[in-house]
């Protein structure tokens, strides 16, 4: 997961975008089943393993989707990056900075000296982050998921009046 939320601004990005989609899913499906196995006892582990299956397909299945999606904007996105970045510069300037023959060291010296030189921007300064697909999923499985949890909730307190009541 990123140290600052805003690409542009922080040299201190992990760049495997899915990993935090991956955690969160997967925590998801865990807590899904430690709910299911406390409201509903009679679960047997088979029942159990099918409903994380099926949550880890459907969870492959919209990390697909939402990669295939985003992809193209992800493009766009760099190419926008790189025009700014090389706007002021002449032709020439540009093929100078191509030809610089930098080694693996001094790459990562800049590398380096660049995250240490990093300073937190002040927050009125950044731009609001883009509402990504990535976002969406994420927010939308959170919310489905707080539904079936009172869903849930409601059947064992039903249950619970039902057997208190003798009905």
């Amino acid at each position: 997961m990123p140290v600052c939320p805003f690409r542009e601004e922080s040299p201190w990005l992990l760049t495997p975008q899915a990993r935090p989609a991956f955690i969160v899913w997967t925590l998801v499906l865990l807590s899904l089943a430690l709910t299911a196995t406390t409201f509903i006892p009679s679960l047997t582990t088979n029942q159990l393993i099918e409903g994380l299956a099926v949550g880890a397909g459907i969870g492959l299945l919209g990390g697909g989707f939402v990669a295939l999606r985003s992809r193209n904007t992800a493009k766009a996105a760099a190419v926008q990056a790189a025009e700014a970045a090389f706007a002021g510069l002449a032709p020439d300037q540009v093929q100078e900075l191509e030809a610089a023959q930098l080694s693996s060291a001094d790459r990562k010296a800049l590398l380096e000296a660049d995250r240490m030189a990093w300073r937190t921007p002040a927050l009125n300064t950044l731009s609001r982050p883009p509402f990504s697909s990535l976002r969406k999923a994420g927010l939308l499985t959170l919310r489905g998921y707080l539904l079936i949890a009172v869903i849930l909730v409601i059947l064992v307190i039903v249950k619970v009046v039902q057997m208190a009541t003798g009905h």
